[in-house]
C-alpha cells in the first residue's frame, strides 16, 4: 500500500508492506546474530531495525496499515521493562556505537568482568604476569583503559571466592562483546590469552 506520510521533517511516499518486510527481516537477522558480533554492529542493526518499526508506526498512527502480532510483542516487551525501571536489551543496543553516550548496562557488565579477573590475578587464583594487559589486549582496548576500570569498578564482593574458570570465562564472554575487532587480530591475541590464563 503506497501513501505518503511526513517523516524526518519531509513528505515521503511510503510502502507500508514493503516497510513491513524490512521489519521483519531486520528483527530475523537480529536473532540470529553470533556471539562474534561487536557490540556497534549490534546497536547498527538495532538502530535500522527501530528505524522501520517507527516508519511502521506513524503509518498505524494515521490508518495507513496495521502493525503485526509479532511486533506488537516485541514492543509490549520492551515497553513492560521500561515500565518497571528496566532497559530492555534493545534500547541499550540501539544506544552502543552511536557516537558519546551514556554507558549502557551490558557494557559495565562487560567491564565488571575485566574488573573481577585482573582482582582474581593480583590475588594469586589466576595464572597471569600481566592481568591488565591481558584484558586490555583481550578488549581490544588500551592499557590504561583498563586500568582506569580498574580504578573506577570496585570487584565483586567475594570475588576471591569465585571459581577461577568462571571468572576467565566471564571475561571471554564480556571481551567478546565489547571489542571492534571481531574475528580480527584481537580474537587471535583472545585465544592466546586463555591458553595463558589457566593453571
Amino acid at each position: 500500500m503506497k501513501d505518503t506520510l511526513f517523516i524526518g521533517g519531509a513528505l515521503k511516499p511510503v510502502n507500508v508492506e514493503v516497510i513491513a518486510r524490512e521489519e521483519r527481516r531486520l528483527c530475523a537477522e537480529l536473532s540470529t546474530l553470533g556471539e562474534e558480533t561487536t557490540l556497534q554492529e549490534v546497536g547498527q542493526k538495532t538502530r535500522e531495525w527501530l528505524g522501520k518499526v517507527s516508519e511502521l508506526l506513524l503509518a498505524h498512527s494515521v490508518g495507513q496499515g496495521a502493525i503485526s502480532p509479532e511486533l506488537a510483542h516485541n514492543l509490549w516487551l520492551i515497553v513492560s521493562q521500561l515500565a518497571v525501571g528496566s532497559v530492555h536489551r534493545a534500547i541499550a543496543y540501539a544506544a552502543a556505537g552511536a557516537g558519546r553516550r551514556p554507558e549502557v548496562p551490558l557494557e559495565r557488565l562487560d567491564k565488571q568482568a575485566a574488573v573481577d579477573y585482573v582482582a582474581l590475578a593480583r590475588a594469586g587464583r589466576i595464572s597471569a604476569a600481566d592481568p591488565v594487559g591481558d584484558m586490555a589486549k583481550a578488549y581490544n582496548v588500551a592499557r590504561r583503559t583498563v586500568q582506569g576500570w580498574v580504578k573506577s569498578i570496585q570487584a565483586a564482593p567475594n570475588i576471591n571466592d569465585a571459581p577461577p574458570e568462571f571468572v576467565i570465562n566471564r571475561a571471554l564472554s564480556g571481551a567478546r562483546r565489547f571489542r571492534v575487532g571481531g574475528r580480527s587480530e584481537a580474537a587471535i591475541r583472545l585465544r592466546d590469552f586463555k591458553r595463558r590464563s589457566r593453571k
